[in-house]
């Protein structure tokens, strides 16, 4: 089901670019006001700069300086070096300098530029195609590495950083451009447009330009940088105009991570030798020999899972590569990967009374159980003698914010004068800037707080930036609080909306299970009940 938003404010922000004029000037001031960016650059640059010193090259002090000034980079590092990977007969290396010695001066430099972004964009483990984009280009790297050895003359640790950065671009946008990359999703998801024509309206530049502009940034060898635009088939046809072998390794490589993630796995088959005549002018592989070097890569990631820290577990990426989800993505046809539900009815729930009571409850969360009943009784017994209304109302507040152990609890209370709904209490991360500040009217509206409110029902969300909930997420909301997951209870008395219970969390997933609503609907029925009592 596709959504319907005819309203001018969302048509002008989905589709059209700012009108500033250099879009590579928007995009990177966009990106380098992040907090954690500086940093990153800084370091990614001074790595590259050793490179371009022809003083220093080769000198394995020079870059092991630069690597140890980050203890935490030093023992991943080392921790990557003495795995499976480099497989060093030398016995254990417990330096930097000793790795650089063993492994070449290039080989450690890339190892390092590779985890300093593997962690920078790790920081944010919340995002789900955060980190499927990382495993995607990890495994990528792998592949036009693999690919590489059958190719004379191309350096290996070059193919791995080149197939590692060719969708930095997004992966950029993912982390430091959240809000645009929703808007690009959006419009892939529910109105059927080509990825890198979305981002080219709403960024200004293509994915692809964007990493390219990035990489230059970072200092990057202008050989690498070339290997992120993309490849067309008529610079594949003509075998007298001979592209960069390794920018065509490099594509190739991402054209079969785009495959996987796109077509059914009874088709890979098909899609990846209709591929390889395509690169027939500098790929001379049979899709058996590829299919092998896919497999070996695979078993590379599992490898190297422990020493990078990357998380396999939920990989939609490597479920499709295994098979183990056959379904045919509806993105097939646009080249792009797979995205959450299109439907915004299974995006978000909401859930009354009837339901909470008809639901099979698993037997789970005790320990949440346990402070809500408790909180439930320590509330009844406040009841029982003369009680202050905003004393319940806190309790239960505290008790909902200890029992999910949520990132931020906030109590919404109706300013029946300028009938709004207003963040009055809140314990949690930033609460300070939320209590007192955010507010939303008490109309009638399409978007899923006034749903919730309107059909008196608790409005349980797992992934707030789920393209299909755009249009459904107001702006006070995104603007303010904008967090992955959360649930909302109304107070209702008498058909007004008195209040609300809101809890959120930080990652995606169902912020409570049947068993935790059903008693939190408790604990929102007792402060009713004292609202019933004090009245």
């Amino acid at each position: 089901m596709e959504i319907e938003n005819n309203s001018p404010e969302f048509r002008n922000e989905c589709e059209c670019p700012s009108k500033q004029t250099d879009p590579r000037e928007r995009v990177l001031r966009q990106i380098r006001r992040t907090r954690e960016f500086p940093a990153i650059s800084k370091y990614i640059s001074e790595i590259n700069k050793k490179l371009q010193d022809t003083s220093v090259h080769g000198s394995a002090t020079e870059l092991a300086n630069v690597i140890l000034k980050d203890y935490a980079l030093t023992n991943k590092l080392l921790k990557l070096v003495n795995s499976a990977f480099y497989g060093l007969a030398a016995g254990k290396v417990t330096t930097v300098t000793r790795a650089v010695v063993l492994l070449g001066y290039d080989n450690v430099r890339m190892a390092a530029i590779s985890l300093v972004l593997f962690e920078h964009f790790k920081s944010r483990t919340a995002e789900k195609d955060l980190k499927d984009e990382i495993l995607r280009s990890f495994w990528c790297g792998l592949l036009a590495k693999e690919i590489a050895k059958t190719c004379h003359g191309l350096d290996l640790e070059e193919a791995f950083i080149c197939g590692l950065l060719n969708r930095l671009g997004k992966l950029l946008a993912i982390y430091h451009m959240d809000h645009d990359y929703r808007k690009i999703q959006y419009q892939v998801v529910q109105k059927g447009e080509n990825e890198d024509q979305a981002a080219k309206r709403i960024l200004g530049m293509a994915y692809h330009s964007l990493g390219m502009v990035m990489a230059r940034e970072w200092n990057f060898p202008e050989s690498i940088c070339d290997t992120l635009a993309t490849v067309s088939r008529d610079d594949l046809k003509d075998a007298r105009s001979r592209i960069d072998p390794l920018k065509a390794i490099t594509a190739f490589s991402v054209s079969v991570g785009r495959i996987i993630m796109t077509v059914k796995p009874a088709r890979h088959k098909a899609a990846i030798e209709k591929l390889l005549k395509r690169y027939k002018h500098y790929i001379s592989l049979s899709f058996r020999q590829i299919r092998t070097m896919m497999a070996d890569c695979l078993d590379n990631i599992f490898i190297h899972a422990d020493a990078l820290q990357l998380d396999v577990e939920q990989s939609l990426f490597l479920s499709q590569f295994r098979g183990e989800t056959g379904e045919e993505t509806d993105v097939e046809k646009r080249g792009t990967t797979a995205s959450p539900s299109q439907d915004p009815a299974a995006a978000y729930q909401l859930v009354g009374e009837a339901d909470l009571k008809a639901a099979a409850l698993p037997m789970s969360s005790q320990s949440a159980v346990e402070i809500i009943m408790g909180g439930i009784q320590e509330l009844s017994n406040s009841m029982v003698d003369r009680f202050d209304l905003n004393d319940i109302a806190l309790m239960s507040l505290e008790v909902l914010y200890r029992a999910l152990d949520c990132n931020r609890a906030i109590l919404f209370i109706n300013d029946r004068q300028n009938n709004v709904l207003q963040a009055r209490f809140g314990y949690g991360t930033g609460i300070q800037a939320i209590t007192g500040k955010v507010e939303f009217e008490l109309i009638s509206s399409e978007d899923l707080f006034s749903q919730a409110i309107a059909a008196g029902k608790d409005l349980v969300v797992e992934d707030t930036h789920d393209p299909a909930l755009y249009p459904l997420i107001p702006d006070w909301y995104r603007n303010s609080i904008d967090a992955r997951a959360f649930v909302f209870l109304p107070v209702i008395y008498k058909q007004i909306c008195v209040g609300a219970l809101y809890a959120d969390m930080e990652s995606t997933g169902a912020p409570v299970n049947a068993l935790e609503h059903r008693y939190l609907s408790m604990l929102r029925n007792q402060v009713v009940l004292a609202i019933k009592m004090g009245r």
